[in-house]
């Protein structure tokens, strides 16, 4: 009889430890992939669609490679009114992110982004992004996490004379695993992100251009679990001010200051209690893009998250595009 009381109550606690680890998991998963997370692609690729407007816009403007005087027009071919002057691009990404609330998640990401930019009707500026991501790190309480995620960016902007607009519109797919004592959560979470903006061209004389953008980026997302775990949900707007200073140190090089003040306006958390982040910090760091060719072109940067009390947060890219 004693022994099998002592079985029930073996049975039990290990009933209970695992209710705890499956909510402490739940917790993590929700922590990271958080509606406010700086270092998601949801957030990271409105930015990056609105930055490469502004580089389209300096490199097909009349004040960049424009065509000297005594240069005879060469003669104009026909093309598409839906898609010309092409440029194709590929990045590669590598974030380091640190959470410092308890028993968040540290995260290192490694992706890729292929897309192109063109101009379209009306001389829209338009383009299309596909990002890989893959995610590893470690958390509190023994949590280790994998993520793999695919996320499609599609973005129009619109120019009249010193001001543009114009939205980018995100559907990302991930698939989430923590690791406890060789105990195993999966997650699929569905991203929508919608990112309106407006800028204005401040500053454009000689080798310097001024450019600063609002945006705001909204953020939706679905939680499905595994182990008949309830689904979940969360939500975010993001207030963004970009700002950009561009200068040609020659025709071939150029580099570029980033200063982003980011503010999260409107926040829904999933049923988790989560501790509350810091919902305001800035973006700040450096880009230079070289023209090895009138076609070819390198570019390589660097940002960081700072003043931020939840997150620490630090990206790098590069990668090259060409000019058809």
């Amino acid at each position: 009889m004693r022994t099998r009381v002592i079985g029930l109550a073996w049975v039990v606690s290990l009933c209970v430890a695992s209710a705890a680890y499956a909510s402490e998991d739940r917790m993590a998963i929700a922590q990271w992939r958080s509606a406010d997370s700086a270092s998601l692609p949801s957030f990271r690729l409105p930015k990056v669609a609105i930055d490469k407007t502004i580089d389209y816009r300096l490199s097909y403007g009349d004040a960049i490679h424009a065509a000297a005087d005594d240069e005879a027009p060469e003669p104009a071919a026909v093309e598409s009114p839906w898609m010309r002057n092409l440029t194709p691009f590929l990045t590669y990404n590598y974030a380091s992110s640190r959470d410092r609330r308890r028993g968040g998640i540290d995260g290192d990401i490694n992706g890729g982004t292929v897309g192109m930019t063109f101009k379209s009707l009306m001389d829209m500026t338009a383009g299309l992004m596909y990002d890989y991501s893959y995610c590893t790190g470690p958390g509190g309480g023994g949590v280790d996490m994998e993520m793999h995620s695919n996320t499609f960016t599609f973005f129009l902007s619109k120019n009249i004379e010193l001001l543009y607009f114009g939205a980018s519109f995100s559907f990302g797919d991930a698939e989430m695993r923590t690791y406890r004592l060789r105990r195993r959560t999966s997650v699929d979470v569905d991203t929508f992100a919608v990112a309106p903006y407006l800028g204005l061209a401040a500053y454009q004389k000689g080798p310097l251009s001024l450019y600063s953008t609002l945006t705001c980026v909204w953020r939706w997302q679905d939680f499905r679990y595994n182990r008949a775990i309830p689904s979940d949900d969360s939500s975010s707007g993001t207030l963004v001010l970009m700002n950009r200073a561009n200068y040609e140190l020659s025709e071939q090089f150029m580099v570029t200051g980033i200063f982003d003040f980011n503010d999260v306006v409107q926040e829904e958390l999933t049923n988790m209690r989560q501790e509350d982040v810091d919902h305001c910090w800035l973006t700040m760091g450096v880009r230079f893009r070289y023209h090895l060719t009138d076609t070819a072109e390198l570019y390589a940067g660097y940002t960081a998250d700072v003043a931020n009390q939840s997150y620490e947060n630090h990206q790098v890219e590069v990668g090259v595009s060409l000019a058809f």
